[in-house]
């Protein structure tokens, strides 16, 4: 089962939420475990050997694209996080006068 997620910017647009990010983030956790639980599962076939090593390399290819967008998303929403964390420290910290 495929299960590959379109492609996104390397940087989300500005008017999404805080919510929105955290959603994505919680999907793109969702997706990793479904990424892992693939790896194991090909793995354990190819160890019992119910697929040739051709088949096995092909799948690998596969899992390690999925893995590597989902790697690159998590980075994506790393840096939005801190982009609203940043925007919202700057928001509480009050201006400092040379009065």
């Amino acid at each position: 089962m495929l299960r590959v997620m379109p492609d996104w910017p390397e940087q989300l647009s500005n008017a999404r939420t805080l919510e929105d990010v955290v959603r994505l983030q919680e999907e793109n956790r969702a997706w990793r475990k479904h990424i892992q639980r693939r790896t194991n599962i090909l793995m354990d076939s190819k160890l019992a050997k119910e697929i040739n090593q051709e088949e096995y390399a092909l799948q690998r290819k596969s899992v390690n694209e999925e893995a590597a967008e989902c790697h690159r998303r998590n980075r994506i929403l790393a840096r939005e996080l801190s982009n609203f964390r940043e925007t919202r420290r700057k928001r509480e910290v009050p201006a400092i006068s040379a009065t």
